[in-house]
């Protein structure tokens, strides 16, 4: 029989109220002891009350309601980390959601990879039958510099709790200027302290799809000095490729869009090409002044 580990779900809100309900309530139908279970909602609202709907599920659900007046994802995240006791830790977005089988499955799943400190599961519609976000694979493998960047977000990682957890990168990720890849670098970081990441296909979460063509002018630049940062932050050889193969990608889509005169779509590729490398100048001045 596997033993059942304790788990910390880290969830850092902002802007959302039916989306924590929504949460809430797929926690409430998990296949797993909710006993063992602390979730920490850490709230960033100044204008939504989130005290009824964490009412809501109290007499269900060990809710832990901390309120925080700065704006900022891995900073929030960081405030959880920091007071999370579970064997294993997650970082839930506030508009996602959890299928009945998911921790259960990343029970088993750390049971079976039992050297691994930390796993990567897929985002999935099942009711749809559809891969979200990215083209995840089908398989399980060991995951490395090399393979990362097209098989991991946030929401699908879990942590094993060695007591010496690390913390995100606050200057990266939303709410930040450098407003992405907080969870890349996170992962990158593990890798270089030798810790053994495994992929494993069969831990799904929820999420709404968003075309990329939906994203704001200033979001999408937001993201791109995320990545430029991240990249300067790790490079080496792997990164460098990576790096090149991005902005590549995008300059080759904005000549794909000047050609067929498509201006929205032109200067959006143009600003993830640029905004790429302002973040690649951006982290090392933040870095300087440390």
């Amino acid at each position: 029989m596997i033993m059942q580990n304790t788990f910390s779900l880290i969830i850092a809100t902002y802007g959302r109220y039916k989306e924590i309900d929504r949460l809430l309530h797929s926690f409430a139908q998990l296949e797993y002891d909710l006993n063992l279970l602390e979730i920490y909602i850490v709230d960033q609202n100044n204008k939504i009350d989130l005290q009824p709907i964490v009412e809501k599920y109290t007499s269900i659900l060990h809710i832990h309601h901390i309120r925080s007046s700065r704006k900022g994802l891995s900073f929030n995240r960081n405030i959880g980390l920091k007071e999370a006791h579970g064997d294993i830790i997650a970082f839930p977005d506030d508009d996602c959601t959890y299928y009945p089988d998911t921790l259960k499955k990343v029970n088993k799943a750390f049971a079976e990879f039992t050297d691994a400190s930390l796993l990567l599961g897929q985002i999935i519609d099942r009711k749809r039958g559809e891969k979200i976000i990215r083209n995840w694979s089908n398989h399980s493998f060991d995951v490395n510099l090399s393979n990362f960047y097209t098989n991991f977000s946030s929401i699908t990682m879990f942590v094993k709790n060695d007591g010496k957890i690390r913390l995100f990168d606050e200057r990266l990720g939303s709410g930040e200027y450098l407003g992405s890849c907080e969870d890349a670098d996170y992962i990158v970081q593990a890798l270089k302290h030798n810790y053994r990441i495994c992929y494993a296909p069969e831990i799904q979460v929820w999420h709404p799809s968003q075309k990329n063509s939906e994203f704001s002018e200033s979001k999408i630049a937001s993201y791109g000095r995320g990545f430029g940062a991240f990249a300067h932050k790790n490079f080496n050889l792997q990164i460098a490729i990576l790096f090149g193969k991005v902005i590549i990608y995008h300059a080759l889509r904005y000549i794909f869009f000047m050609i067929k005169d498509r201006k929205k779509e032109k200067t959006a590729e143009k600003i993830s090409v640029i905004s790429r490398i302002n973040g690649w100048k951006l982290y090392k001045k933040s870095k300087d002044k440390e």
